[in-house]
């Protein structure tokens, strides 16, 4: 998680999630206050030889997060796409293409899009952990 990214109000509810108090400290205090929370877990880990655990459950954490992140702006862009302008499926007509097919080709490609956009986001995120 890209803590810099989240807005004050976001950062204050993952704080109380795991447990650091948020009382009178500035988004850049509560910013150190998780890294630290996250050096002594994984402190921990080292000390009790669970590294590898730490990390799969890390990255099975990322990756659950990424799935329903995407998941969403699927479903919010077929939304969109049921408002967009359709002109261009004259093009599809001309080359045999039932509006059926045509729906199904932007729907794949507006998928894939955001496919290739968060599986990348996932693998950079994923491996600097």
């Amino acid at each position: 998680m890209k803590l810099e990214k989240l807005k004050k109000k976001e950062l204050d509810e993952y704080c109380e999630r795991i447990g650091i108090e948020i009382k009178n400290k500035k988004k850049i205090e509560l910013i150190q206050a998780v890294y630290d929370h996250d050096r002594a877990i994984i402190d921990q880990a080292i000390k009790d030889g669970n590294c590898l655990n730490l990390l799969r459950s890390k990255i099975n954490a990322l990756a659950d997060e990424y799935a329903s992140n995407l998941d969403q702006k699927i479903v919010s862009r077929k939304e969109e796409m049921k408002k967009d302008d359709n002109s261009h499926y004259l093009i599809y007509r001309v080359l045999g293409i039932s509006y059926e097919e045509g729906f199904l080709i932007d729907e794949y490609q507006n998928t894939g899009r955001f496919l290739y956009k968060y599986a990348g986001s996932f693998l950079e995120e994923a491996a600097s952990m």
